[in-house]
């Protein structure tokens, strides 16, 4: 199992619930992620994001990574 940590940067929202977050995130995984656990941190104007991923390598921990936070971009809670 690998971890990778990203932030989201969200201008404008203040205040965030890190239990909504996290449950929105597992949402919008699926299994071909091979995703083993989540932690979410929110704070003003952005959001850290740590992957428990379960890769074959760098590149593949990366590539699943990216649609990962791409879809944490697409989320409602979220501006675009």
């Amino acid at each position: 199992m690998d971890m990778l940590t990203f932030t989201v940067e969200l201008d404008g929202i203040t205040a965030l619930n890190e239990v909504a977050l996290l449950d929105a995130i597992w949402v919008h995984t699926r299994p071909a992620d091979r995703v083993e656990h989540i932690r979410v941190r929110a704070g003003p104007s952005r959001i850290s994001v740590a992957l428990f991923l379960i890769a074959t390598d760098a590149h593949d921990m990366n590539e699943l990574t990216d649609r990962i936070r791409q879809r944490i971009k697409q989320l409602p809670t979220f501006p675009n």
